[in-house]
């Protein structure tokens, strides 16, 4: 895996990498995994978003928090001040968005599953 990295990007140490290489590492060791398992986690994603828009229908909180994932906002207070949640508000949405996701078609959880394994 060193050598790898250092053939990757031998302009860092691999030892200090910044968060800008971190990123990019990970998004270059996603492509390998998934070119060595020949699927595109991409479209299994995008699957399991549409899914659970579908699922959070009329659902507002939730569809915010799916919003902000969709722009990268993963953390909960970058999530929280981009909607104007409250924590609580927050917090009781995540749990109904979790219990949705056991709600998807067995189908597209098996498949992102063996995806990702």
């Amino acid at each position: 895996m060193a050598m790898r990295h250092l053939t990757q990007f031998p302009r860092v140490s691999a030892h200090a990498p910044t968060l800008d290489l971190e990123h990019q590492m990970s998004e270059v060791m996603a492509v390998n995994r998934a070119s060595e398992r020949g699927v595109d986690l991409r479209s299994y994603v995008d699957e399991v978003i549409d899914a659970l828009y579908q699922l959070a229908a009329g659902d507002d909180a939730i569809v915010q928090i799916l919003d902000c994932y969709g722009r990268g906002l993963l953390d909960r207070r970058d999530i929280l001040r981009a909607t104007g949640m409250t924590a609580a508000t927050h917090h009781n949405a995540k749990r109904r968005l979790l219990r949705l996701v056991e709600l998807l078609p067995q189908d597209l959880r098996d498949q992102a599953i063996r995806a990702m394994a």
